[in-house]
């Protein structure tokens, strides 16, 4: 690894880059951790820890790193799917622990045996159909949370109950995701250097408090750090060793395409 060179006549453009980075991240991390299932708190965490690894250890300056959909997405089934199995996210924490640990682990082997040149003989087509339907999957889940409620674990679901929740909207939480969406995608018509989804977390939390909106909340975030869990670390759970190995082999895989796709 080549030893990190600092270049003071760059400082200021490297701290406003990051904060301008952190500012982008803060709320996405917020929606990812939220919609993971395992709450705002693990978003946020997540977003710190991988943008220092990755910037420690990354191979490309390129790289970009932090929560993304179709990881959350995939986080997410695997989370409810141990939760359903063990009753509760205390007593699925051990399964859940195992299963991204051991995808960190098979990251780390591709890696060590080069296996990132061999991705490239994937067929382009499939693996934008891979993350397009992914895409499609994450605005599908929102429909809920759009019209003010929680939305449904399971997709089918969605589309069963979405005409019965048409008839009793939440007006406001429409309104608050209108506009989010608008400043969101109008803001860079105007100026470059403000981040949509940062200005719209600033600007419209505010107007919620103030107006006394009746929308859901994030909840509470927890302060300070978590304690380590590794002594949950066990490949002996409910799950089963067979599904843990192969969620754990989906997350590496998934986060390795992704990353190759971020630093080409």
């Amino acid at each position: 690894m080549e030893k990190i060179q600092l270049d003071t006549s760059t400082i200021l453009g490297n701290l406003f880059s990051g904060l301008t980075v952190a500012a982008l991240s803060f709320p996405l991390a917020l929606a990812f951790g939220v919609q993971s299932g395992m709450g705002a708190f693990a978003g946020l965490f997540a977003a710190i820890a991988i943008g220092m690894m990755t910037a420690w250890f990354g191979g490309t300056p390129s790289m970009i790193s932090g929560p993304t959909g179709p990881m959350t997405v995939i986080s997410a089934a695997i989370i409810a799917l141990s939760i359903e199995t063990s009753g509760s996210l205390s007593a699925a924490m051990g399964s859940i622990i195992t299963i991204f640990v051991l995808a960190g682990i098979i990251q780390i082997i591709l890696g060590l045996f080069k296996a990132g040149a061999y991705f490239r003989y994937i067929p382009y087509p499939v693996v934008t159909g891979f993350f397009s339907g992914i895409g499609i999957l994450l605005i599908v889940l929102q429909i809920f949370p759009v019209l003010g409620y929680s939305s449904p674990k399971n997709v089918v679901d969605i589309f069963i109950e979405a005409p019965g929740m048409l008839k009793q909207v939440n007006y406001a939480a429409v309104g608050l995701a209108s506009a989010t969406l608008a400043i969101i995608y109008l803001l860079p018509k105007i100026s470059l250097t403000l981040p949509g989804s940062f200005v719209a977390l600033i600007v419209l939390t505010p107007v919620v408090t103030m107006l006394g909106l009746d929308v859901n909340l994030i909840g509470h975030i927890s302060t300070g750090y978590s304690d380590l869990q590794m002594d949950k670390l066990t490949l002996n759970q409910s799950l089963g060793l067979s599904t843990i190995v192969i969620s754990a082999l989906i997350l590496a895989v998934v986060g390795a395409i992704e990353s190759l796709l971020t630093a080409v």
